[in-house]
């Protein structure tokens, strides 16, 4: 009689056991989260940026589950991806776009733990790219990662303008 109520239990209570680095988050391909910002130091991948670093910090759903991604976190691949984001203003309809490096992991904040898997903290430069600072939340904030992250490799971060005919083409 208590078995059916047993199982739902188990299942439920296994489902929010393992962290979600242990269960399938997809990674490639485009996501839909919400952008905030933080201030920059030392991040997860040991590298020390400022505020005016063109850099993100991607939830710890993504950094954790990346892979390759091994218990130092300084060693993740994850570390200097790009990733392209744009946001649309309600008001005026214009598309903001940024591409940024991934060098930090957000983990500290409600909103960079589960569910928000697809959400990501930008530093006060990149988000003013997309939306002023004093918003500090953005909704439906449309982002992917594009090129491998290596020193030369697609391009550098910042505007986003030269990127816009290779969107498309996939």
């Amino acid at each position: 009689m208590f078995a059916p109520l047993a199982f739902f239990s188990l299942s439920l209570a296994s489902a929010f056991a393992f962290p979600l680095s242990m269960r399938q988050v997809a990674i490639e391909g485009k996501h839909v989260g919400q952008a905030t910002w933080f201030n920059a130091s030392l991040g997860a991948c040991g590298i020390t940026n400022t505020d005016e670093d063109m850099i993100a910090a991607v939830t710890m759903g993504i950094y954790d589950a990346y892979p390759g991604a091994t218990a130092n976190s300084n060693d993740n691949p994850i570390c200097k991806r790009f990733i392209q984001a744009s946001y649309t203003d309600a008001e005026t309809g214009q598309v903001n776009k940024v591409k940024v490096r991934v060098t930090d992991r957000c983990a500290s904040v409600p909103d960079c733990q589960p569910p928000f898997t697809y959400n990501v903290d930008f530093t006060p430069a990149a988000f003013q790219k997309l939306a002023p600072l004093s918003l500090g939340r953005l909704d439906n904030l449309h982002w992917e990662f594009v090129g491998e992250g290596e020193e030369g490799d697609a391009g550098e971060a910042g505007d986003s303008d030269e990127t816009d005919d290779t969107d498309e083409e996939t």
